[in-house]
């Protein structure tokens, strides 16, 4: 008697191993549930940011800026408008610049009396450059780049605005 019970307690136990060992392997992994997956991606992939980030502008002066996107998540098309200050930068004739990020660009729009510059892009291309605009510094301040619209196909886009000041 003594044999089966320890026979039953045997089985028992490898059955309960069988179920629990997958079980806390599962639960003490990372996780690969599609909603998860989903979430991981939109937090460190979707990202628009200025370049330069921080930059001293002398008055009086031309710089160009770019607008880059992180090449790991371009959503399938982006539209985007700026607004800026107008009495402090403006944006010189040749508007927005198509950049590499997309095939197509359309929807190229500027307003210095506004202070709006705008860029439609989709379909597929081979880099991380958005759009690039030339300004001219016309007075000391902040030009204060702001996110005015954004549209994409993803969940979410983050966007790093840029720490200008003209001196």
């Amino acid at each position: 008697m003594k044999i089966k019970y320890s026979l039953k307690n045997f089985i028992i136990s490898y059955i309960l191993l069988l179920i629990l060992i997958p079980t806390s392997l599962y639960l003490g992994s990372s996780s690969t549930r599609v909603g998860d997956l989903r979430s991981k991606a939109s937090q460190n992939i979707n990202r628009i940011y200025f370049w330069p980030t921080n930059a001293d502008l002398s008055l009086g002066q031309n710089y160009t800026i770019e607008i880059r996107l992180n090449s790991e998540a371009k959503p399938e098309n982006l539209e985007l408008v700026l607004s800026f200050n107008p009495n402090v930068v403006r944006i010189e004739s040749d508007g927005p610049i198509f950049g590499n990020a997309y095939g197509s660009y359309h929807a190229k729009y500027y307003d210095n009396v506004k202070g709006i510059i705008g860029l439609s892009g989709q379909g597929k291309g081979n880099g991380e450059v958005f759009m690039s605009f030339r300004i001219q510094t016309l007075k000391t301040g902040d030009p204060e780049f702001k996110v005015n619209y954004l549209n994409s196909q993803t969940e979410k886009i983050d966007v790093d605005l840029p720490k200008y000041t003209v001196q």
